[in-house]
Parts: structure tokens; C-alpha cells; sequence
């Protein structure tokens, strides 16, 4: 749902605009890797595209067209496919010749992410705090999207959603065209803050 209405703010936005509106939205795969207690980070990606001739269907029919689109690209053929285009990829960085060159080609995979994709949705589910919940007063979420993308991190603690919106820019056009949709569906929001997001800046010990 968080996907789908992040896709219809950016329709609304750029209604003519001539590129496919695609989230990317967190897949956790263990399930379907029969994998539950796998240490791993065993999270994939399903790619939900808003196309031209769904954006007249209502609400409802939207949010089943998401669902599907979820569902067959989480099966156990999907994901296989999906780990060992991943495993290529990782092959490929490794392959290059030096740290500079392989940090080259990532940064490639990122423009490339972000040409692809419009946003990214992830999430980490439900928390749980017992007792102490009541006294939390908010839970962040804080990551910068592959390619430089929008994130929106959701989790679920002391009985409500907590939505992180982080972007690389300061400008609220995207979180207010958000926050009209919750309102377009009568949601009811608590804007807690804004703040910067300050990542370190390491430089890797590498000669070049």
C-alpha cells in the first residue's frame, strides 16, 4: 500500500512524464528459500510498476495489481533467477582490478538502479519491544537508497507505523505529494520532524 500511494503521488506530479513510475519494494526471501533462520541478508527486491493503464482503476483494484505483481516475482523461480543475477553482479565488482575500479563499477549499478527505478520501499516489520514499547516514543529507520533513490522505511512499534522518508535533497516536493495521498484516503498522520542525514564519509584505504 505504502508503494502504491508513493506511486501515485509521483504520477500526480508528472502526469506526462514519458519514463515508467517503478518501486522497488523489500522482499524478505527466506520463506520462500525454505530458509527461515538463515543469518544472511536474504532480501530481495520486487519491482512495481504503475503503468498508463492502471492509473484510471480505483484504489482497490490498484492495491491487487500490487499484490500480484509481489506474488510472481516471489516464487521460488523468481527469486533463483533474482540471486543469481546478484551473484553475477558480485562477480563482476570482484573481477576488477583494483579497489578504485570495483568501487567504478558499483557506482555504475547505482546510476543504473536509479535510472531504473523511482523509489525504493523497505521495511523491517513488526517490532518487538513488550513492555517497553509505551515508552518509546518513535523508532528511525535511517539508509541511503541504492543510486542515490528515495527511501521510505517502514516499521511497526508501540502500536502505530513509523514512516522514514530520506532523500538526497532538502526539498519537501515528494513527501508533501505523499502526505496528500494519506490524505486523499483519510490516513491519519503525525508529521514528527525533518532533519539532515549526516553519513560518514570514509575514506578506503586504497592506493590508487
Amino acid at each position: 500500500m505504502v508503494s502504491l500511494l508513493l506511486s501515485r503521488a509521483l504520477h500526480r506530479l508528472f502526469p506526462d512524464a514519458p519514463e515508467a513510475i517503478r518501486v522497488t519494494v523489500a522482499v524478505n526471501q527466506r520463506g520462500t528459500l525454505e530458509a527461515p533462520l538463515a543469518h544472511q541478508c536474504l532480501v530481495g527486491a520486487a519491482f512495481l510498476e504503475y503503468g498508463p493503464e492502471m492509473r484510471a482503476w480505483p484504489l482497490a483494484r490498484q492495491t491487487a495489481a500490487y499484490r500480484e505483481m509481489v506474488f510472481a516475482q516471489t516464487t521460488g523461480e523468481a527469486v533463483l533467477t533474482g540471486l543469481a543475477s546478484q551473484v553475477g553482479l558480485n562477480q563482476m565488482i570482484h573481477a576488477q582490478p583494483s579497489d578504485p575500479a570495483r568501487v567504478a563499477t558499483a557506482a555504475a549499478i547505482d546510476d543504473m538502479t536509479r535510472d531504473f527505478t523511482s523509489a525504493t520501499v523497505s521495511y523491517i516489520g513488526k517490532l518487538n519491544f513488550p513492555a517497553a514499547e509505551e515508552y518509546l516514543r518513535d523508532f528511525r529507520l535511517w539508509t541511503l537508497g541504492s543510486g542515490g533513490a528515495i527511501v521510505v522505511e517502514l516499521s511497526a512499534v508501540g502500536g502505530r507505523f513509523t514512516l522514514d522518508f530520506t532523500q538526497p535533497f532538502a526539498d519537501p516536493l515528494f513527501v508533501n505529494a505523499f502526505l496528500k495521498e494519506l490524505d486523499g484516503q483519510g490516513v491519519a498522520y503525525t508529521l514528527q520532524d525533518t532533519q539532515p542525514l549526516e553519513a560518514p564519509d570514509v575514506a578506503l584505504p586504497w592506493k590508487a
